[in-house]
């Protein structure tokens, strides 16, 4: 209800761009960051040296600039609207990221949404999925949100990657990509912030960081599943978060984030950032 109330105070009481600080009305961007976030394409990154367990990940950017401001906006400034073109842009990439990943035959798909626990599902067309073709069943990409702490949670108003799940479900849908979201993992209350630990000391915390959510299965299921988070580091916390649902039946195929700091590379493959 709360996102709602500040959807509805964005609209009648239109602020400024929150990616350039353009005069408003911002609905919830001006044109031109709109634009750029838009036409965002999705890369590999890689950790240097990436934790283990860490699945293949995909970043829109690196966070400065345009991501960085947007990302800002919306986790710590109450922009919550901004969650509309980030889950798009989001959406865009967790497509990439399931392309080149291995593909999963088809012909299980729909288990791979109710593998993974407490969700929502939102299907497309029964013709076109993320890894099948006309007249083919497709498949259901299970996305699954890093989950942030209660006190993270009340702070910003909601789980801000819940949040941008849902949203990049709703895309792909739109899209022709059958998509849900699901919540299997729950996160445990946090100590100092991440960005004054080391590299081995972020490890060793994403161990303990998370726990399954009561009910959620412990056997394999076919179809793509994505972990979602705002930024990636040192890749702690998605091998983490990896690390746990493999433990649990459930192996990761890929992960996806909105930006990556400037410690992250591409593989030799791609230039650098």
């Amino acid at each position: 209800m709360r996102a709602v109330w500040s959807d509805l105070v964005e609209l009648v009481f239109p602020a400024d761009c929150p990616g350039c600080g353009a005069a408003g009305p911002a609905t919830p961007l001006c044109p031109r960051c709109g634009s750029t976030l838009a036409g965002s394409a999705a890369r590999p990154t890689v950790p240097n040296p990436p934790p283990p367990g860490l699945p293949p990940c995909h970043t829109l950017g690196a966070y400065q600039g345009l991501l960085r401001e947007l990302i800002l906006s919306y986790k710590e400034r109450g922009r919550l609207g901004l969650a509309g073109p980030l889950g798009r842009a989001l959406a865009g990439a967790v497509h990439t990221a399931v392309s080149v990943s291995t593909p999963v035959s088809a012909a299980a798909s729909v288990a791979a949404g109710t593998a993974l626990g407490a969700g929502t599902a939102v299907a497309a067309g029964a013709a076109v999925g993320a890894a099948g073709g006309v007249g083919v069943a497709p498949q259901v990409v299970a996305l699954v949100p890093v989950p942030a702490t209660g006190a993270a949670a009340r702070a910003r108003r909601g789980d801000h990657m819940l949040r941008l799940a849902r949203s990049a479900a709703r895309w792909l849908a739109r899209d022709g990509t059958a998509a849900v979201v699901r919540r299997p993992l729950l996160a445990r209350p946090r100590g100092a912030d991440s960005t004054e630990l080391t590299a081995a000391a972020r490890i060793a915390r994403a161990d303990q960081a998370f726990r399954l959510r009561p009910g959620a299965p412990a056997a394999p299921r076919d179809g793509p599943v994505v972990l979602l988070d705002d930024l990636i580091t040192t890749g702690a916390t998605l091998a983490g978060a990896a690390r746990l649902l493999s433990a649990a039946g459930v192996p990761v195929t890929a992960a996806v984030t909105l930006a990556a700091t400037q410690r992250r590379h591409p593989p030799v493959t791609h230039s650098t950032w």
